[in-house]
């Protein structure tokens, strides 16, 4: 899923999706592995947008970065166990 414990050790992770369905479909899994990990003082933010990231230049990118929300703690617990039964279907497909 390209999520590494490595993350944890830092202060913030701030999670860039689009609002496509593939895209939540991801969030919905990354946050079910945060839901799973001890946080420690790990914060997690997202920014959420309806443009397509990959063809947004530099100066695009800066400007979305101030609108980052926190990610809740209710908001993490509401995923969990939803990413693993996800990744389950689509392997029985």
């Amino acid at each position: 899923m390209g999520l590494s414990p490595t993350s944890l050790t830092f202060e913030e992770v701030v999670l860039w999706f689009e609002d496509d369905l593939y895209d939540q479909l991801q969030l919905i899994q990354f946050l079910d592995w945060f839901s799973r990990q001890d946080l420690g003082r790990t914060t997690l933010s997202l920014i959420a947008t309806d443009r397509y990231l990959g063809l947004l230049r530099p100066d695009e990118l800066q400007r979305l970065y101030p609108g980052q929300q926190p990610v809740s703690q209710t908001q993490i617990e509401l995923t969990r166990g939803h990413g693993g039964r996800l990744r389950q279907r689509n392997r029985t497909r």
